[in-house]
């Protein structure tokens, strides 16, 4: 029987690092020490009860589909209304098609990688998953792997398909729209505006702003808001003092959740919206979004698109064992309502 040892030997590698990859503790283990080591393993034969055997028993009609987490959340990240309604879209297609989901959140990567190595799926759809850590999951489980929202992009010959939204036409229809309205200070808030698609929408805003050629007369700027509540609710405090109340002043929030945040915050302190300030949002995904006082304006993304086409993907995949899954770009649309 082949041992750990062995196939240390031959990959150059301490036997720790073997275990690890074994057992999906490959954090810092790169992507190419992964491969070789997955590819010894096949070929030398070794087999771990809870590890890579799982992985070659017949099909189980089953899809993980994993979250992870870059927000801390007072209740479940379902409560989130663009998790709750993707993770809903992706089980009711994958039931459509006799798929069963198994469902998984961390803000550990260890536990993710851990997660795919011992759980018998067919394949693997990832939400707002680092492009790196979708590489390295894909090596590891042979599977077809598809990343909805990824934090930047897998390189093309890593087989991870992903599905995204047009960040930066959403973040410029706004800004554009809101420059028109007369807005003289825009400030734009997210969790982390310097990654991920928080960092296109703002892009996509910046741009807005050299096309209009009014550099001089308004003034963008991009905050970090913070992943949890109390962090947002100090900037939140921050922003109010700092309002210029002779400069019409909107709030452009990179995601709804925050724009209801800055809605109350603002609205318990006396604020008219939007006749002090005016407040918009991003993902249209709530129905909140619509029931608010007033109405939020926002940018629409299809989520039920996003999830039909993740899912068509995978379920292709894995039915046609010679398919080359495909990236989709999911367009984006601007809803003007009673906030700005």
């Amino acid at each position: 029987m082949v041992t750990i040892k062995q196939i240390a030997e031959c990959a150059g590698v301490s036997t720790t690092t073997v275990s690890n990859v074994i057992h999906g503790k490959t954090k810092k283990v790169s992507a190419e020490k992964i491969e070789l080591i997955q590819r010894l393993i096949d070929e030398m034969g070794y087999v771990t009860p809870l590890g890579l055997s799982v992985l070659h028993k017949s099909r189980s009609r089953m899809v993980a589909v994993i979250i992870n987490r870059h927000q801390v959340y007072d209740q479940s990240i379902l409560s989130d209304p663009f998790y709750g309604s993707i993770v809903g879209y992706i089980e009711e297609e994958l039931h459509k098609s006799g798929y069963y989901m198994l469902f998984y959140s961390a803000d550990n990567t260890d536990e993710i990688f851990n997660m795919v190595m011992t759980w018998n799926v067919d394949a693997v759809i990832l939400l707002s998953m680092a492009a790196l850590y979708c590489e390295k999951i894909q090596q590891m489980v042979k599977k077809p792997v598809i990343c909805i929202d990824p934090i930047g992009k897998p390189k093309k010959t890593s087989g991870v398909a992903t599905i995204s939204l047009d960040d930066e036409k959403g973040g410029y229809l706004m800004s554009k729209y809101l420059i028109q309205e007369g807005y003289e200070v825009i400030h734009i808030c997210g969790g982390r505006v310097d990654m991920g698609v928080d960092e296109c929408r703002v892009k996509g805003a910046m741009r807005a702003l050299r096309d209009s050629g009014k550099g001089k007369e308004v003034q963008i700027f991009a905050h970090s808001a913070g992943i949890s509540y109390p962090e947002r609710e100090r900037f939140y405090k921050n922003m109010y003092r700092g309002f210029q109340k002779d400069k019409k002043t909107a709030v452009f929030c990179l995601a709804d959740r925050y724009a209801f945040e800055v809605n109350s915050f603002l609205q318990e302190r006396g604020v008219s919206i939007p006749e002090d300030i005016g407040i918009a949002g991003f993902d249209g995904v709530s129905s909140a979004a619509k029931n608010t006082y007033p109405r939020l304006t926002t940018i629409r993304q299809n989520l039920f698109q996003k999830s039909e086409l993740a899912v068509r993907e995978v379920i292709t995949a894995v039915e046609q064992p010679d398919y080359k899954m495909n990236s989709h770009i999911v367009d984006v649309g601007l809803i003007i309502r009673k906030s700005t």
